[in-house]
């Protein structure tokens, strides 16, 4: 599909056309349509087969990925009715989840089913979508969503359901209990198997307290009697379930039950007789083995979405610095005009918001960089607790009790008070307009192992189905635009990038209690620090920068960075000779090796890396100072380039403005040359 044939987002377009729209075709067009949606580069990278139907023309654009799924050559035609390839048994279903999408009863399309390959075998797909425009009557316009092949699971499940169901014939050959009874006259036996699964071992005893009813379990009450009356009465062939029953010691274990009616002459049923298997171990089985895929799934989930949030924060951060900076250059132009300074002081803001969501992402994701050491625990929160107390809602209450002795920790500081405030925040915001108080301590943990932070509020509470969704990334409960529903997904994030744990417990009128367990260490060890920290050249900001005919070789593949970093240094005072090609700036310096006082190149750029200039330059000049910059610094990525003789590595994630500061005070801290 050309992109002249996909609707734009932002205008829907009417269409008189009947509704609902017909089957989409894929007519064989490879042009990638102007979606206006930079996830779904992100969606085709991870391999996963992007659609995206206009359903006013019918006609629906396929990515790559969705044509090798049907076993299709990228250069192949790709001309079919999508519906006519999917399975008969199936559409009925496929049809009624995305028409109830459609209709606005849930919140995406969601739907498995068979699709025929290009080959002639059937192969199964998870399917996604999302109605991305309506027009003014609500009727969808576009809808864009993706294939993933999920085969390989669905033959998984048919596999084990045939080994259960293999383990059920081989149970009926166990030592089963039976029973026997005798409808005509309601005499019950019990064989002495069925009384000794129930923990019995005195017959009389058994046979003067069981009823079968009595002794299932309330939530099987009204589903098993219904099976025993629905076979009695002939509306079903044989009586098969599974149950608890209640045993002599008053615990309840699982069973599965057969049994058949005999009948006279009339059809009248007279006995009904069968056996009862112990199945606790297998249902314990099954539910571990459940809880444990639901924890694989849900952690593949986090890293999936841990992935995607970084990525998108890190060039997030990256634009908004750059609107941050230009912003403030605005500012001071239009120091005389009050009008334009309004405007601009409510863009500031916005971006502000918009960079605190980054950062939150980037918490979220655990590529954050970390400047881990040791520190007292209570000093940080105290400090943390003295800047927002100012803040306090009306009717909002702070009471702090924090340890008198020091708790020390291993920990990033800043990333300590974003946990804090994340918990503040959510605390402040479970009152509403009533009010109520905020506790916040930090105590030992009774092994003095560890250190425990709780912040504890009187709120209204969560109930269970909220609670137990709490710490899902973007699930929130609060009006649009009152939170991103990040909070304590970051909180998580935050606490096991610190080999903590996290736990919170809260119920309807009891309010909510976060607790943060952290562990401590003995005393601080030797750090050495070569380098000025960011506060010490945020101190000397106010001081002119750079060393006079100081030169500085920059090198970003970024335009908008190339511009903005040269603009802010050379107001510092600084020579800077910028770059957007790696070998363009290797050419200056192999020219002029000896007029270069430091080099800052970007991390990841195309071509050459900024691994590759620091050893190419080494070779040139082996002490030419060198800084790394990068969008996601990690350790390892530090260990390598410290071990190439690169001077330091700095994020990107800080301001164009700070990171200026931060080079000008590299280059002013550098030994002068001779």
């Amino acid at each position: 599909m050309a992109a002249k044939h996909i609707m734009p987002m932002s205008e829907p377009a009417s269409t008189s056309q009947p509704w609902p729209p017909a089957p989409p075709r894929v007519t064989g067009f490879a042009g990638k349509p102007e979606l206006g949606l930079p996830m779904f580069d992100v969606l085709e990278a991870v391999g996963l087969g992007v659609w995206d139907w206009n359903l006013v023309t019918r006609r629906a654009y396929v990515s790559p990925s969705l044509k090798a799924l049907y076993g299709y050559q990228p250069g192949e035609a790709f001309d079919l009715e999508l519906d006519a390839v999917t399975h008969a048994e199936d559409l009925p279903a496929m049809h009624r989840d995305r028409q109830a999408h459609w209709d606005g009863l849930t919140p995406y399309y969601k739907n498995e089913h068979r699709v025929r390959h290009k080959a002639g075998h059937w192969i199964w797909v998870l399917t996604r979508g999302l109605v991305v425009a309506r027009d003014a009557q609500g009727k969808p316009l576009r809808m864009t969503g993706f294939h993933v092949d999920i085969t390989v699971r669905k033959q998984a499940e048919l596999q084990h359901t045939l080994t259960r169901e293999r383990l059920e014939l081989a149970l009926q050959g166990t030592h089963d209990g039976l029973w026997d009874w005798d409808l005509s006259n309601d005499k019950l036996y019990c064989s002495p198997r069925f009384m000794a699964l129930l923990l019995y071992s005195d017959a009389d005893e058994f046979n003067e307290v069981f009823t079968f009813r009595a002794h299932l379990h309330p939530d099987d009450v009204r589903r098993v009697t219904g099976l025993v009356r629905a076979h009695i009465d002939g509306q079903l062939p044989s009586f098969d379930a599974e149950y608890r029953l209640r045993c002599r010691d008053g615990s309840y274990r699982w069973f599965h039950g057969r049994g058949m009616v005999a009948r006279n002459a009339s059809g009248q049923a007279v006995r009904f007789a069968g056996h009862i298997t112990d199945i606790s171990d297998r249902i314990a089985a099954d539910e571990a083995h459940q809880t444990l895929q639901v924890q694989l799934r849900e952690s593949q989930k986090q890293e999936a979405l841990g992935q995607l949030a970084g990525g998108v924060a890190r060039d997030f951060s990256q634009l908004l610095g750059i609107a941050q900076t230009q912003l403030g250059a605005l500012s001071a132009e239009l120091a005389g005009h009050p009008a334009w300074l309004a405007r601009l002081g409510a863009i500031e803001q916005a971006t502000q918001r918009a960079d605190n969501l980054a950062r939150q992402m980037l918490a979220f994701s655990r590529q954050q960089s970390q400047h881990r050491v040791v520190l007292d625990l209570c000093a940080v929160v105290a400090e943390c607790l003295d800047t927002l107390e100012p803040t306090l809602p009306p009717g909002v209450v702070l009471q702090r009790q924090l340890a008198s002795g020091p708790l020390k920790v291993l920990a990033d500081a800043a990333q300590v008070c974003q946990l804090v405030r994340e918990l503040w925040r959510n605390a402040c915001q479970s009152f509403g307009v009533t009010g109520g108080t905020v506790q916040v301590r930090v105590v030992p943990d009774a092994m003095q192992h560890g250190a425990t932070l709780v912040v504890k509020d009187d709120g209204q509470g969560m109930p269970p189905d909220v609670l137990a969704r709490a710490f899902e990334p973007f699930f929130s409960t609060h009006s649009p635009g009152a939170g991103a529903g990040l909070g304590l997904p970051v909180v998580q994030a935050l606490v096991l990038a610190h080999q903590g744990r996290v736990t919170l417990d809260s119920a309807p009128g009891r309010g909510a209690q976060v607790e943060v367990w952290l562990p401590t260490v003995a005393a601080m060890p030797p750090a050495p620090n070569p380098l000025p920290p960011v506060s010490v050249a945020a101190e000397r900001a106010s001081a002119p920068r750079g060393v006079a005919g100081g030169h500085i070789v920059y090198i970003d593949d970024y335009e908008a960075m190339v511009y903005l970093i040269t603009r802010m240094l050379r107001k510092r005072g600084c020579r800077v000779s910028a770059f957007e090609r790696a070998e363009d700036a290797l050419a200056l310096v192999r020219a002029h090796p000896a007029d270069v006082d430091l080099l800052v190149t970007d991390y990841n750029m195309p071509g050459l890396s900024g691994l590759d200039v620091v050893r190419q330059v080494k070779a040139w000049r082996a002490d030419l100072p060198v800084v790394i910059t990068s969008g996601h610094v990690t350790p390892a990525m530090t260990a390598e380039a410290l071990a190439e003789g690169v001077l330091l590595v700095l994020s990107k994630q800080d301001s164009v403005e700070a990171m200026a500061d931060q080079l000008a005070s590299v280059l002013a801290g550098l030994p002068k040359r001779e």
